[in-house]
Parts: C-alpha cells; structure tokens; sequence
C-alpha cells in the first residue's frame, strides 16, 4: 500500500501544512495523519471528512493545538450508504497554527478525504476624522463610522480640495 504525498506526517511534530478549502484525497495506512492548518482570524473552523467502511468503529478526527491539546474530537459515524462521515464545526478564539489529527484504532486503514474551511482574515477598517483644529485628515483604526463623520470628512475634503491636483 502507497501512502499519500503529506506522508511521513505520523506525528504531532512532522504535520505537514494542508492548504484550507480544498478537499483533499488521503490515506491512513499508519495510526495517525497530522495536519497543520493557518487560521487566520477567530471564528468557526469547519473539519468534514468522508471514507469507507473501514472507518466506521474504527477512526476519529480531532483537533488540536501545536503542543497537542485536544480541542475537539469525535468518531466517524455512518453516512447512511455504504460509507462514513465526520463533520465537526469548532469555535476557535484565537488565529493561529492549529493541528487536524486523523487516526485509527484498529489494524485496517483506508482511504479518506479531508477539507478544512477556516475563518476568512477581515483587516480593521480605518475611518477618517477630521480634527477640530485643523484640516488635516487623520485615521482611528477599529472607530465606528457615523453620519457625523461622513460629513466631517467631506468638508475636510472640500476644505483641502485647492491641494489636489486635476487628473
């Protein structure tokens, strides 16, 4: 039996990256794959995966993170057919490096498919204020923006307009 390219990956500490939103075909021949996983921003971490009959009673998927805390884990259960599933959808507080740990408990494996969708990093807007005793524009990351400020920004606009030059 051939293993799949994230091969060795058999450990915590050799989890080879696996790019996110993709699904990906794999095999578990050894006790366990190991995938590392970018998330980018807080939010919910979606793992699914789907096999065959081997794993039913047989393999888990879990969560982790890069010093091996499980964060989440559960079975692969019946897909109704002739195969099996897992889905787990976990709440991350924090961006980071996390680990995606496929396994078995019994001496057969098989081939597996595996996605990871993560949260998508959504940059601080800035919002221009104009300062009361100047017409010089400033930014305020992470400020809620009001009608207020719309007008303030305008004027401050229109003030420096002489400074711009026609295009």
């Amino acid at each position: 039996n051939t293993d799949d390219t994230f091969e060795p990956n058999d450990a915590l500490g050799s989890a080879l990256m696996l790019p996110t939103g993709v699904t990906h075909s794999l095999k578990l021949w050894d006790l366990a794959d190991y995938f590392a996983i970018s998330v980018p921003a807080a939010g919910v971490v979606t793992l699914q995966a789907t096999a065959g009959p081997w794993a039913l009673s047989n393999a888990s998927i879990a969560l982790l993170t890069t010093s091996g805390t499980q964060l989440n884990a559960g079975p692969f259960v019946s897909d109704g057919g002739a195969g099996a599933t897992r889905t787990a959808n976990v709440t991350l507080a924090l961006s980071g490096t996390y680990v995606v740990r496929v396994s078995r408990a019994a001496l057969w494996g098989g081939a597996y498919t595996l996605r990871a969708t993560v949260p998508v990093f959504v940059p601080p807007v800035c919002v221009a204020d104009v300062a009361s005793d100047s017409a010089d524009l400033t930014f305020t990351p992470n400020r809620a923006v009001g009608p207020e400020d719309v007008e303030a920004f305008v004027n401050g606009f229109i003030a420096n307009s002489s400074a711009i030059a026609d295009v």
